[in-house]
């Protein structure tokens, strides 16, 4: 089971399998990135908001999607003996 507990609003995630309600009009796109704009539980399942996907707030049921369905992104730290490989010239093959 996935521990949510360092998950905030602001939050970058990804869809991998997301699960829509069915009475929100939008759907997550999976390999998409959104942004947490509320995470909460209901009946012990945990929910996320999406800032790019509003949801109508009068209704618990639709208000979000089950968190299982995102992983957070990770952000990838830049080498720079990557960048510098670019620069050399290659050789070429006669």
């Amino acid at each position: 089971m996935t521990d949510y507990t360092s998950w905030h609003t602001g939050m970058e995630v990804i869809a991998i399998n997301p699960t829509t309600p069915g009475c929100i009009e939008a759907e997550p796109i999976q390999g998409q990135t959104y942004t947490l704009s509320e995470i909460f539980t209901h009946r012990n399942i945990v929910i996320v908001c999406l800032a790019e996907l509003p949801a109508p707030e009068d209704d618990i049921c639709c208000r979000g999607w089950r968190a299982s369905g995102f992983r957070p992104v990770e952000k990838r730290k830049t080498d720079i003996s990557e960048l510098k490989k670019l620069l050399k010239p290659v050789k070429e093959i006669a």
